[in-house]
């Protein structure tokens, strides 16, 4: 299912030359572990894109999203039910594992700390998450409790290690997936929290969230790094993979070509086939932030200011990835590349790993 470990097999001792002959194959299809991940969510709820014209080359994990707690610790699981089977059977043929996405929606912060709070309550729901990924065949399960609180983090780190242990008597893989904003989860263990997770997925996009009302960059690469050099300190390089947008931010009501001017954060997105257009319209200004190394434009007569990342931004990204040595790269979402400018963006991640 994509995976690319091997674990130790007693029949090793017995059957060495076997045993090293399957190596050889195993690492030629799957690349050796110096090869970063790549990994991209698919969330079909979006945009509606079909399995069929999904691009899967250059890919090692798709994390299929989402699913939830219900009300009744069970899982709702109706996102990702019209298409699991379809998506899981296409992503091994081409040589990916899924993992499917356990998320958020209204009222599942709630849960999350209810289940947590009675480990007994954790164990069923694990055993339930085992359950439904082996019945649809996933790779494994990844966690986007993406806002546990200060006076949660016990709990989180409860939650997170039962379900790991569960998962690990399957064989299954587990991430975890949290702000790439180090000062909103600086309370979390991370030390404990690396050692139970098999990577661990930072949203290192999506910054201005801190302020809906000023034009902030979308992936500011000079905070990336800040950000990320202190979620080094705690975790390795190899537990890390960085978040990559492939879509833009769009403020409203702004009246200078400005970031930190006062405008209207839109709650809809950019993807990469709107920006593309946009740049080849003369009626946008276009300017490049060097100290953060980001583009953004703007359109005076519709007094709209758009942050995204254009191919130059998004190497360097994955340049810095590389340099670092980190587990690799994940993108939201594979919904939102450009089909229309084939999937311009996901080229340039495959080129970067080295496939065409």
């Amino acid at each position: 299912m994509g995976r690319r470990y091997i674990k130790p097999n007693t029949l090793l001792l017995l059957f060495l030359p076997l045993a090293v002959s399957q190596l050889t194959i195993s690492c030629t299809k799957y690349k050796t572990a110096e090869v970063p991940i790549v990994l991209a969510y698919y969330a079909n709820f979006e945009d509606k894109r079909p399995v069929s014209s999904v691009p899967f080359n250059g890919l090692d994990y798709i994390n299929h999203s989402f699913i939830y707690p219900d009300a009744l610790d069970m899982i709702d699981s109706r996102d990702v039910n019209p298409h699991v089977d379809e998506l899981v059977s296409v992503a091994m043929s081409n040589g990916a594992g899924v993992l499917v996405s356990l998320g958020m929606r209204k009222g599942s912060l709630e849960r999350y700390v209810a289940i947590a709070k009675d480990s007994a309550r954790t164990e069923r729901f694990a055993g339930l998450l085992v359950k439904f990924c082996t019945d649809h065949r996933y790779a494994g399960l990844d966690l986007n409790w993406e806002t546990p609180k200060v006076d949660e983090a016990l709990l989180y780190l409860q939650f997170v290690s039962i379900i790991s242990r569960e998962l690990k008597k399957q064989s299954l893989l587990f991430s975890i997936t949290l702000p790439g904003q180090y000062d909103k989860t600086y309370f979390l263990d991370y030390v404990k929290l690396s050692r139970q997770v098999d990577w661990i997925n930072l949203m290192t996009y999506d910054f201005g969230n801190s302020d809906p009302l000023k034009c902030i960059h979308n992936t500011p690469f000079g905070e990336i790094v800040e950000n990320v050099d202190r979620f080094s300190e705690k975790v390795l390089p190899e537990k890390l993979v960085l978040g990559l947008a492939f879509y833009g931010r769009k403020y409203g009501n702004v009246d200078t070509f400005t970031i930190g001017s006062s405008g209207v954060k839109d709650s809809s997105l950019y993807r990469v086939d709107s920006i593309r257009q946009k740049q080849s319209d003369p009626g946008w200004i276009k300017k490049y932030d060097k100290e953060q190394e980001v583009p953004f434009m703007y359109k005076p007569s519709l007094r709209e200011l758009v942050s995204y990342d254009s191919d130059s931004s998004l190497r360097i990204k994955l340049d810095y990835v590389r340099e670092r040595k980190f587990k690799g790269v994940m993108f939201w979402a594979i919904d939102f590349d450009a089909a229309l400018y084939q999937n311009s963006f996901q080229r340039i991640v495959a080129d970067w790993r080295g496939e065409k």
